[in-house]
């Protein structure tokens, strides 16, 4: 009788992780969000109507925390309040029907995506691999990337002031690295001791500007000794150490420049600049490593 129970508990189990997408909707709450089944062009076409942006959920049927947004996230309160009045909203299995080209339409290639289309099938926001287990945090995550992208058009426009600059690259930084990375590169190339120092730029360091070779970075290292007799010498040596360091554990071959790393680190390591002699130590063995790799395979 116990291994009949349990064989039918491993069916029930079994069935809902096998579930697609498609099937999960008839679960989603009359309080969350409101999908359309209606064909993109004529979700484009309603959302012009109504004055909305389509939002189209992205998602295969093997994507789990696509499962996972479709059964406990979509259906909450939170979602339905906040898409509701916003977006006519889709659910597209980038498999079937009109999937396929619209995946390619759109450079869909991580799941899930979240599209954000305007009327006229321009995309105004591209959210990838966006999935949270709670509307309270996804909700947010979203409304602050659409700020993000409305705050960027007036940064095209010309508006570089320092706070709104800060805003912009840390909320780019949680959901788009490269765009916050090119904002920091174009905007504080020439940038003074004393904006590097600002707390709103100078906490974007761990991930948005600790691309050593970026152009931000150059400019900041350049400087250091300038920034440092604002915010001190020791915490300002120690933070450019800590980007050589955590940029060397995600290393590839393919843009690491060990030399030039090796050159920064001798420069550290001259002003005393804590662990950066020996972290410039294991940076020369692996450029020494690379160069023997290249040399037994041939690459250039």
């Amino acid at each position: 009788m116990k291994n009949i129970v349990w064989i039918f508990c491993l069916m029930v189990l079994a069935f809902y992780v096998a579930m697609p997408v498609s099937a999960q909707e008839a679960q989603d709450s009359k309080e969350g969000i409101c999908f359309d089944s209606i064909p993109f062009a004529e979700a484009c076409a309603k959302a012009k109507a109504e004055n909305k942006l389509v939002f189209i959920d992205c998602y295969i049927k093997t994507c789990g925390p696509c499962r996972m947004m479709a059964r406990k996230v979509f259906p909450q309160k939170a979602c339905g309040d906040y898409f509701n009045p916003r977006f006519v909203s889709l659910k597209q299995d980038m498999d079937e029907g009109e999937g396929p080209e619209l995946r390619k339409r759109y450079g869909v290639m991580i799941y899930p995506t979240f599209l954000f289309i305007a009327p006229d099938g321009s995309t105004v926001l591209k959210y990838e691999g966006g999935a949270d287990k709670d509307a309270e945090n996804f909700v947010p995550k979203i409304d602050s990337a659409l700020k993000a992208m409305d705050m960027y058009k007036e940064y095209a426009g010309g508006r570089n002031d320092r706070t709104f600059l800060g805003d912009l690259m840390s909320r780019f930084q949680k959901f788009d690295i490269r765009k916050a990375r090119e904002i920091a590169d174009k905007s504080l190339a020439d940038a003074s001791a004393e904006v590097f120092a600002d707390s709103v730029i100078w906490n974007l360091l761990p991930k948005t500007l600790n691309r050593t070779d970026g152009t931000a970075f150059r400019r900041m290292f350049d400087i250091r000794n300038e920034i440092g007799s604002l915010l001190g010498q020791d915490i300002v040596l120690e933070a450019l150490v800590k980007a050589y360091s955590n940029e060397f554990m995600y290393r590839n071959m393919e843009w690491y420049d060990y030399k030039g790393r090796v050159r920064d680190l001798e420069t550290l390591s001259a002003e005393n600049a804590p662990g950066a002699e020996d972290l410039r130590c294991k940076v020369l063995s692996f450029g020494e490593d690379m160069q023997k790799v290249k040399a037994q395979t041939g690459a250039k």
